[in-house]
């Protein structure tokens, strides 16, 4: 097993456990084998929640310390995962590479932004008004 590790970029505001080594029982069951690992990969959101504030466009969470060989076999077995092939997770070896992917990535989106009622595009409606205000 080598040491390296891999610095793991990720738009999903919720982020997400990578996880490998479930084991398939005799009756079908699913359960965690003797080499199960998982490691929690921060989301755009980490953080946030207890401060009211939400994730920016362009905004990426970076987890630093993910062992290569565990990245490398989890893509392997989740590479045609929506998010994966939407290119919103990626690894990189250094902060600097990652820096740049982030850049590169900036306009990517997720459909999980916050939405602005006040002229955001994904918003049909037309006088929205609050809750309080509505009737």
């Amino acid at each position: 097993m080598s040491t390296e590790t891999v610095i793991v970029g990720c738009k999903l505001p919720h982020g997400i456990i990578l996880e490998l080594g479930y084991i398939l029982g005799k009756g079908g069951e699913v359960t965690r084998g003797p080499k199960y690992q998982s490691f929690v990969i921060k989301g755009t959101n980490e953080g946030r929640q207890f401060k009211g504030e939400k994730a920016t466009a362009g905004e990426w969470a970076l987890t630093p310390n993910v062992p290569k060989d565990f990245w490398d076999e989890w893509l392997k077995k989740n590479g045609e995962l929506g998010f994966v092939k939407a290119d919103l997770i990626f690894a990189m070896p250094e902060a600097k590479s990652a820096a740049t992917v982030v850049r590169e990535r900036e306009a990517l989106t997720t459909k999980l932004e916050p939405l602005d009622p006040k002229g955001d595009p994904r918003v049909k409606i037309k006088d929205v008004k609050p809750y309080s205000q509505a009737n």
